[in-house]
């Protein structure tokens, strides 16, 4: 497929020309990989890609929040009292949570 088009040569001039292939893209396979791909191709590659980093995303707020409970919980626990199997913990000024085991 070609498209005739007067190409920019320059602020002021303009010479007749073709554009070709227009229904191609350059997608990046890899950080170092390219192919031509048509767009519907490109598009749907994009889609799952995006998906993808969605399902990703989703992981990371969840690990993200067990994180946050399992501090909860370390920082009840951390008035020098003794925890699972002897061990002291203890939270300094700078909010550093000091376990020493026996």
């Amino acid at each position: 497929v070609s498209h005739p088009i007067m190409v920019p040569f320059g602020p002021l001039a303009f010479f007749p020309g073709r554009i070709e292939h227009t229904n191609e893209v350059l997608a990046q396979l890899s950080s170092e990989w390219f192919a031509l791909r048509t767009t519907a191709n490109a598009r749907a590659m994009v889609g799952r890609r995006v998906k993808r980093l969605q399902n990703e995303r989703h992981d990371v707020q969840k690990r993200i929040l067990e994180l946050s409970l399992v501090r909860g919980i370390a920082d009840e626990e951390g008035s020098g009292e003794k925890g699972e199997g002897g061990a002291v913990l203890t939270r300094d000024k700078d909010g550093f949570i000091d376990i020493r085991e026996p």
